[in-house]
């Protein structure tokens, strides 16, 4: 994920997810200039409404 940014799929404007393929989790990160910054893991089954607050 380090080496492609962009490859995570798009939760807001200044969010994007990307999905673990070894566990069932979701990495939140934001993109800004030269860094990555993670915002949030989730197991990806929890509801949204649960860390919806993290976009």
């Amino acid at each position: 994920m380090s080496e492609h940014p962009a490859t995570g799929k798009p939760l807001s404007p200044r969010t994007r997810r990307y999905l673990m393929k070894t566990f069932p989790y979701l990495v939140v990160y934001r993109i800004e200039q030269d860094a990555l910054w993670i915002i949030g893991v989730v197991h990806e089954k929890r509801d949204p409404t649960n860390w919806g607050h993290l976009l």
